[in-house]
């Protein structure tokens, strides 16, 4: 038996209480609990990357549609982080502590963190952010492509006239492919900064890489109208050569 002793703000006699030890939780709840715990732990300690920074080589301001990201984990062992951009992820592979990525930017004000993936990303707090301002044109049409791990994985935006903007033909008319991306992860990037009138195709194709994975997952942020309209897109492309349309849309 515990006790304690207290007195009220109002005259009177010591009061004198007893509190009853409460034993912790038995049974199936309490295995639980601790299971919770247990995997918590771990999660933690192999996700967290201990320190992590960013930087861009673009400055608080650029007139360019990307930015060059790189960044140091102090933590070896992580082999993949993902960059929160305007609401938007990309995923960057790290080898030897250390990451580089191209991020397309948007007009205006650009918020980029990195963050480790999966469960750990509630527990490990974020690296540093940095603002790039974009002083570049409004798009009718901006798009990103980036998926998960090594490969080459292709954007083709397909124009009302039926012609196809891709790695081949990075300049079609209103369209422009600003960079191919053959390593993995992404991104690819394609603007329409005045868009003709009619009904458009975004296509995801798989077009090689080193050991063939099947399986490969990518994710397509698609903005239109300067960003007024925003959509996100996915899906699992299983073998190379495969092709799969990501969204039809018309303009305006």
């Amino acid at each position: 038996m515990s006790h304690f002793e207290f007195s009220g703000n109002a005259p009177g006699p010591l009061v004198r209480h007893s509190l009853r030890r409460v034993s912790p939780p038995r049974g199936p709840f309490r295995t639980a609990a601790w299971w919770v715990v247990g995997v918590a732990a771990v999660v933690y300690s192999t996700g967290n990357p201990g320190q992590f920074t960013i930087e861009a080589d673009a400055g608080e301001s650029t007139v360019n549609r990307f930015a060059q990201v790189r960044g140091t984990v102090e933590n070896p062992s992580i082999s993949a982080l993902q960059l929160d951009v305007n609401g938007a992820t990309q995923r960057v592979s790290v080898a030897k502590g250390v990451f580089s990525a191209n991020v397309p930017l948007t007009r205006g004000q650009n918020l980029i963190q990195a963050s480790v993936e999966g469960v750990a990303a509630n527990l490990v707090p974020g690296s540093n952010v940095i603002r790039i301002n974009a002083e570049i044109a409004p798009a009718d049409v901006w798009s990103a492509l980036t998926w998960d791990g090594a490969g080459d994985i292709d954007l083709h935006l397909v124009l009302p006239d039926g012609r196809d903007c891709y790695f081949e033909q990075p300049q079609v008319g209103p369209a422009t492919l600003d960079f191919d991306n053959r390593t993995g992860d992404g991104p690819e990037h394609i603007v329409v900064e005045q868009a003709p009138r009619g009904k458009y195709e975004m296509r995801v194709v798989y077009f090689a890489a080193p050991g063939a994975p099947r399986n490969v997952r990518w994710w397509l942020d698609l903005r239109l109208k300067d960003g007024r309209q925003h959509y996100n897109y996915s899906g699992v492309l299983d073998r190379v050569g495969e092709t799969q349309t990501a969204t039809t849309f018309s303009f305006p």
